[in-house]
């Protein structure tokens, strides 16, 4: 007869997902959306002020920072709860598009930076800036529990050590 402790332990599986990744995920979707209406605003206001050839420039940037954004942490909540390898990678790169755009915005000077876009980038550089730390992290710790999954069941349809063995000198560590 088996106990419920030990069927409990015989289906544990470990979960490699990031929890300070999430943690900023979670916050920095519910501080997008006022981010997003405090750059709409600002852009509103210091539209006339800008030079020709800066409008379009910001506001293509900004339809960018907008759709990036999105994705950007769709596939950040899909990589890191649902261990999914390449939407992580995904979301790693966008986030470092991401923070390159949003450093373009706050420190070229001629895009007129007014005080409420300045006060709104800076959370959002923060929360960049740990879910870039963060999310490399998370997708070397995701990349060797998959690389272990498949050792294990290579192991179970018969592959030898050997082979195995040759597979690792592969590894990118």
């Amino acid at each position: 007869m088996i106990l419920p402790e030990e069927k409990a332990k015989q289906k544990s599986v470990e979960v490699v997902s990031h929890l300070l990744l999430q943690m900023t995920l979670h916050f920095n979707i519910y501080y997008s959306f006022p981010w997003m209406l405090s750059l709409i605003i600002g852009l509103e206001l210091k539209f006339s002020f800008l030079l020709s050839h800066y409008k379009y420039v910001t506001v293509a940037v900004y339809v960018i920072l907008f759709t990036v954004e999105m994705l950007r942490l769709y596939l950040g909540y899909e990589g890191n709860l649902r261990e999914k390898v390449a939407e992580l990678a995904g979301f790693w790169l966008l986030t470092v598009l991401q923070l390159l755009l949003v450093l373009y915005l706050v420190v070229n000077v001629n895009t007129v930076l007014l005080p409420l876009e300045f006060a709104v980038n800076g959370p959002l550089l923060f929360f960049l800036f740990v879910q870039i730390v963060t999310g490399f992290r998370s997708l070397q710790l995701m990349i060797q529990a998959q690389k272990v999954k498949y050792h294990i069941s290579l192991l179970k349809f018969g592959q030898s050590l050997q082979n195995i063995e040759k597979l690792d000198q592969f590894d990118l560590n």
